[in-house]
């Protein structure tokens, strides 16, 4: 089966959480983060157009990592893209965010080029996201499944919603082994876009609580805890904690410590 997919699930989910994360560096940077997780099969593949931007990695022996990049706010047309709100007609199925649609075009196509090239041995295929890019991670998984590819995990982190019940409906039909959305106590982005505009989330959710604990909870459960974490957040004056708790060195944290405890 390989490498990753013979991982702990703790294992794999804090792997593929630092290589979300890694979809942030440029090729300097990630030359030199390269230590931290051995990629030897094959040099990682930088795909962008415009500011869409894609890593492809490669692990030792199976795994291709398809690493979407989330928004960067001194990108305006990354902002652009996340306020492009209102829902078109997916060519499949359903409504999806025209931004979020828009942009994984931009990079589909060599994503789909360098996937196929790689793949010879018939190797497992993630894909992972945080913000923006768990958006953009949701569309390449699906349009990857219709090209015949299946995708063993997807994986987002503090994702926003995609699509709508229809698209949802029709996601949930497709080759993909496993969709974990991961979502941190306050992250404000997995709460839009509004819910009024009949955007829903799919997938599996892992709520982190704000003691850093992945917990199933029901809904009122999950508000209560994120009364706690806006409380604790004020007890430090720390009056943004919406907005903190989106950041992606959380995830990578959060998962570490659940791969350590789970060994």
């Amino acid at each position: 089966m390989g490498w990753l997919a013979e991982c702990s699930e703790a294992e794999r989910a804090s792997v593929l959480a630092k290589l979300a994360g890694r979809a942030y560096l440029s090729a300097e940077d990630l030359k030199e983060a390269q230590n931290t997780i051995k990629m030897k099969r094959k040099k990682a593949v930088l795909i962008k157009d415009g500011d869409a931007e894609v890593w492809v990695f490669f692990t030792r022996d199976d795994g291709i990592i398809v690493s979407c990049r989330g928004t960067e706010p001194t990108k305006f047309s990354d902002i652009l893209a996340d306020l492009k709100t209102y829902p078109i007609r997916h060519p499949r199925n359903g409504r999806v965010h025209h931004g979020f649609y828009e942009y994984t075009q931009l990079v589909f196509d060599e994503i789909l080029e360098t996937v196929k090239a790689n793949r010879k041995n018939n190797e497992n295929v993630y894909v992972v996201g945080h913000s923006l890019g768990g958006a953009m991670a949701v569309l390449v998984a699906e349009q990857l499944t219709h090209e015949g590819i299946p995708v063993k995990e997807l994986r987002t982190y503090g994702q926003p919603r995609v699509g709508n019940r229809r698209f949802r409906q029709h996601l949930e039909g497709c080759d993909i082994g496993a969709y974990i959305r991961y979502v941190n106590n306050n992250d404000i982005v997995p709460k839009v876009p509004p819910t009024w505009l009949l955007f829903v989330h799919g997938g599996r959710l892992m709520y982190i609580n704000h003691h850093g604990k992945i917990r199933v909870n029901t809904f009122w459960q999950r508000v209560k805890d994120q009364f706690r974490g806006i409380w604790q957040a004020a007890k430090q004056f720390k009056f943004f904690d919406f907005v903190a708790d989106h950041g992606m060195p959380h995830y990578i944290e959060k998962a570490g410590v659940i791969a350590k405890d789970d060994k």
